[in-house]
């Protein structure tokens, strides 16, 4: 019962923050953006965009049955940086470069699936955001995968992102491979953009 509670706690603490965070103030208003300019909603574009987000990782786990027996829950912080396109590109569509740090398990060791490690990432690579009807945006981008600290596999890898926003909360999946190998490991993220929409 006071696992319960204190999940209704955390989780209503959330919520009342990412009202809070759509506080920040918006960008200036255009109202008739030049020839391919890119607007978001008719307001300037921000510059910098905070990104924060839990994890669900599968690293170290072979079998997609034992998956849900393993404590596999991390998270991260990550910043995308918006740069402009070119007048080639009509419409709403945004171009970031993107980096981050990541803090989540991995499973190693000599018996299956071996001891819980907490590997340290980073994600750095490139991330468009677009729009579809109702205030959601779709991102979808690709990078390198790069194992900063304390791993016991692969230390750089390939991925490809792809997910949903809605009001600045985001749901995504990431693919991660690896060059010469035949491992695949797939990242499920859940997370808030501080990027406020008017």
């Amino acid at each position: 019962m006071k696992r319960i509670r204190d999940n209704s706690i955390f989780l209503l603490t959330a919520v009342i923050l990412a009202f809070v965070l759509q506080c920040r103030s918006p960008g200036k208003v255009v109202e008739r953006p030049s020839f391919g300019k890119t607007t978001e909603f008719h307001r300037e574009p921000a510059k910098f965009i905070p990104y924060f987000y839990v994890n669900n990782v599968n690293r170290g786990i072979d079998r997609p049955g034992d998956v849900g027996f393993f404590s596999k829950m991390g998270g991260g912080a990550g910043l995308l940086i918006n740069q402009p396109l070119s007048w080639q590109w009509i419409g709403h569509k945004f171009l970031y470069y993107y980096m981050d740090v990541d803090f989540s398990p991995e499973y190693a060791g000599g018996v299956y699936p071996g001891d819980k490690a907490w590997s340290v990432s980073s994600y750095p690579g490139l991330l468009m955001r677009t729009y579809t009807p109702f205030w959601m945006k779709l991102h979808y981008g690709a990078g390198l995968n790069i194992r900063l600290a304390n791993t016991q596999y692969d230390r750089w890898g390939i991925y490809a992102k792809m997910g949903v926003e809605f009001y600045n909360i985001t749901s995504s999946v990431v693919f991660i491979g690896h060059p010469g190998q035949s491992n695949w490991e797939r990242e499920f993220r859940f997370g808030y953009l501080y990027a406020p929409i008017d």
